[in-house]
């Protein structure tokens, strides 16, 4: 399937010899913008992303769950040290 996309094609930031697109002008986020061209896509005719887009929140998933349990690691550390009981021996 062919699909016309409009691209903003724009100088790399850092590199005057690469060149960066973007599907909107960049030009207010430092890039400098060369032209606006149109390109046609050849997208396989039984492309399906949906396999992909799982794949993609699972590893969001795992992340988030990564994320979630060293943060309360944290915090039960931080609870354990405030209700710490000290043991005193007085002489």
């Amino acid at each position: 399937m062919k699909v016309s996309h409009e691209l903003y094609v724009h100088v790399a930031k850092h590199d005057d010899t690469k060149y960066a697109c973007f599907n909107f002008d960049a030009s207010d986020s430092g890039y400098v913008l060369v032209n606006k061209q149109a390109v046609e896509l050849d997208i396989p005719d039984d492309f399906d992303p949906t396999a992909i887009k799982i794949s993609m929140l699972n590893k969001e998933i795992q992340k988030a769950e990564k994320d979630f349990s060293e943060r309360v690691t944290k915090l039960k550390e931080e609870l354990s040290k405030l209700t710490a009981l000290t043991f005193e021996v007085e002489a």
